[in-house]
């Protein structure tokens, strides 16, 4: 659920993003990973073994979002 969440929440932003001046990219990816941990979702990353999964905080959760936004998959421009 929470996957589907943040995704939903990227797709809407992407025509804005894909619009957007390098300053104006960087505000929306700021924007949107706000919107998305607002409602709880938290980013993770493999910890020390395989299996052990920990919060990724900060500058590697937002980078996160900035790779999500920049993916092209499934997005389809309706300008």
């Amino acid at each position: 659920p929470g996957n589907q969440r943040m995704r939903r929440i990227v797709n809407k932003y992407k025509g804005q993003y894909f619009g957007a001046s390098r300053g104006e990219k960087r505000k929306l990816i700021k924007a949107v990973y706000d919107e998305i941990v607002e409602g709880g979702v938290k980013f993770l990353k493999q910890g020390g073994s395989e299996d052990e999964w920990v919060e990724a905080e900060g500058e590697l959760a937002i980078q996160k979002v900035g790779h999500l936004l920049r993916d092209r998959t499934g997005y389809k421009d309706n300008s």
